[in-house]
C-alpha cells in the first residue's frame, strides 16, 4: 500500500525534472509571412466524357484562381542530434548542425480566396455496356442534344485563425555551409474546421448558363478534395549570415518555379488537361514572396544581457530595533532547484 505514495513522488519529480529541462531548452522562433497568387486556365477540344465515356465532349474550359496572404509564428523547441535533413555531409556533427523540431496544430492568421471552376458541353450519345438500360432510360429524349455543365469549388474566408499549420516541421541550422532548411516544409493549409467551402454546379441543354446562374449551391466539404494547396510543399533553403542568431530572409518565387495548381486537380475535371497534345490553350500566372524572420529562442533562465548597468551596492545596516522586524521573504526558486528539491523529496521517500 505504501507503493502508490512513491509513485506519486516518482511522476511528481519527474513532472518538475523535465518541466525544468523545457525551460532550459533554447531553440529558434520563426515568424513566417507568405504571399501568393496565381492564375490558370487550360481550354480542350474533343473528346470523351461522361458515364462509361459514351459522350462525345465538343470543349471543355478549366481554371483557378488563387489569393493567399498568411503569417505566423512556429517555434522550434525539441532539439534533434546532428543534421535534420538526410544525406547530409557529416551528419552526427553537433556542433556544425543545429536542429529543432516544431510540432504542428495551431492556427495562422490567413485571407483566402480561390477558386476552382470546369465549364463543359457534351454530345450526349447512347450508352451502351454495363448498366447503359438505366442511363438510357434517364436520356429519354436527349440522344443528340448538347449538354453544357459548369461546377465551381469555392473557398473564401479570413481572420487569426483562417489557416492552420499542422503536421510537424524540422529546422537545420548548418554553420559550416551557413545554411538555414526547413526539412519537412512549412505546412501551411486553410483551416478546415473555420472555413467552409462551397460546391456550386448547373446544367442547361443547347446553351451554356448565364454567369451567376446556378442549379445548387452551398457548403461541401467535399470541395476539399478539390481544391488546391496553398503553400510550397517543398524543403525551403536560404542563405543566412554567418554565426548570426538573428536574422530576416527573403526570396520571391516567379511563375517557373511555382506548381502549376491545375495539375492539382482530379475528378470532375478531365484527366485530358495533363495532356499537353489535347491542350490546345493554355495561361498560366503565379508569383510569390516567402519571409522569414529568424531569432534564437531564449531560455526561461537566461542571464542578464551584457552591457546592463550594474546592480545598486547594498544599503548600510541599521541600528536594532526595539520591536521584531518582519523576516524578510527568500526569493523565489528557479525551474532547476525545484526539480532539485524533488528529487531530493524522492531519495527521501524511497530510503535512500
Amino acid at each position: 500500500m505504501r507503493l502508490q505514495p512513491r509513485l506519486a513522488a516518482l511522476l511528481i519529480a519527474c513532472v518538475a525534472w523535465s518541466g525544468a529541462m523545457a525551460q532550459a531548452n533554447a531553440g529558434w522562433v520563426v515568424e513566417f509571412a507568405w504571399q501568393y497568387e496565381a492564375q490558370s486556365e487550360r481550354k480542350l477540344g474533343e473528346g470523351r466524357t461522361g458515364p462509361g465515356g459514351a459522350d462525345t465532349r465538343l470543349g471543355a474550359t478549366a481554371a483557378v484562381r488563387i489569393a493567399v496572404e498568411a503569417r505566423g509564428t512556429m517555434e522550434f523547441t525539441d532539439r534533434l542530434r546532428g543534421a535534420a535533413a538526410v544525406n547530409m555531409p557529416d551528419a552526427r556533427n553537433e556542433q556544425r548542425y543545429d536542429s529543432w523540431r516544431f510540432k504542428g496544430g495551431r492556427p495562422a492568421t490567413a485571407s483566402v480566396d480561390m477558386s476552382a471552376q470546369l465549364d463543359q458541353a457534351a454530345r450526349i450519345n447512347q450508352a451502351d455496356g454495363e448498366g447503359a438500360n438505366l442511363v438510357n432510360a434517364e436520356r429519354k429524349g436527349l440522344v443528340g442534344r448538347v449538354q453544357h455543365t459548369r461546377e465551381r469549388f469555392e473557398a473564401k474566408a479570413s481572420g487569426d485563425d483562417a489557416g492552420w499549420l499542422g503536421d510537424h516541421a524540422d529546422l537545420q541550422i548548418d554553420r559550416v555551409a551557413n545554411k538555414l532548411m526547413i526539412v519537412n516544409r512549412i505546412d501551411l493549409q486553410v483551416n478546415r474546421k473555420v472555413v467552409k467551402p462551397t460546391r456550386s454546379s448547373v446544367k442547361r441543354m443547347d446553351r451554356p448558363a448565364a454567369a451567376g446562374e446556378w442549379d445548387r449551391s452551398g457548403a461541401d466539404e467535399e470541395a476539399w478534395r478539390v481544391l488546391p494547396p496553398v503553400m510550397l510543399r517543398g524543403v525551403i533553403e536560404f542563405d543566412i549570415p554567418p554565426g548570426a542568431d538573428q536574422f530576416t530572409v527573403t526570396r520571391k518565387y516567379e511563375a517557373s518555379q511555382l506548381p502549376d495548381p491545375l495539375d492539382s486537380l482530379g475528378f470532375p475535371f478531365p484527366s485530358d488537361l495533363g495532356d499537353a497534345a489535347k491542350t490546345r490553350d493554355r495561361q498560366y500566372r503565379a508569383r510569390a514572396t516567402l519571409t522569414l524572420n529568424v531569432r534564437r529562442r531564449e531560455s526561461v533562465d537566461a542571464a542578464a544581457p551584457a552591457g546592463a548597468p550594474p546592480a545598486a551596492p547594498a544599503a548600510p545596516a541599521l541600528p536594532a530595533s526595539p520591536q521584531k522586524a518582519e523576516p524578510a521573504k527568500p526569493a523565489p526558486p528557479s525551474a532547476t532547484d525545484e526539480a532539485l528539491d524533488a528529487v531530493k523529496k524522492l531519495r527521501g521517500l524511497l530510503g535512500r
